[in-house]
């Protein structure tokens, strides 16, 4: 063989070598991380206590538009919706039933009257069922998540 084939083939061993090095430090650094820190925990004598997990917000785009009852004439309710979850995994699981979440959120908004909406209590009460609709939706698909909704837009017409 000639030795131009020789260096090379001595160069691309260790590019391989190293390139498999260091993926399985990065695998065996994930995994092990968990393991280590269990075991820290346990020598521990008090409990650590968690990192607040910063939170993430997403759009339920486009805002929501009903008519609602006042009496005497047909009033609009537009409400924009945004909801906040710890992790991208609720969030995510929002995309995949959001169809579902929206349906469930127009029928709510569509039984409200002006007067059921007037206060701020009352609008707060309905924030509070926004939030257990989504939770349930989500929980069906096991995997509930979202910790707040947030009406960051409320027009009634």
């Amino acid at each position: 063989m000639n030795k131009k084939v020789i260096i090379l083939v001595a160069v691309l061993f260790v590019v391989f070598m190293g390139a498999a090095v260091a993926g399985t430090y990065f695998l065996l650094k994930r995994t092990l991380q968990p393991a280590v820190a269990m075991a820290e925990n346990t020598v521990a004598t008090e409990p650590a206590v968690p990192k607040a997990v910063t939170p993430i917000y997403k759009s339920l785009d486009p805002a929501f538009v009903v008519n609602i009852d006042d009496g005497r004439t047909v009033r609009f309710l537009q409400v924009k919706v945004d909801v906040m979850a710890r992790n991208q995994a609720a969030l995510t699981d929002i995309d995949i039933v959001e169809p579902r979440i929206r349906h469930d959120i127009i029928m709510l908004f569509s039984t409200m009257t002006r007067e059921m909406i007037r206060d701020q209590a009352q609008r707060e009460q309905l924030q509070a069922q926004v939030l257990s609709i989504i939770n349930t939706v989500l929980q069906e698909q096991g995997k509930p998540g979202v910790e707040a909704v947030y009406f960051t837009s409320f027009v009634v017409q």
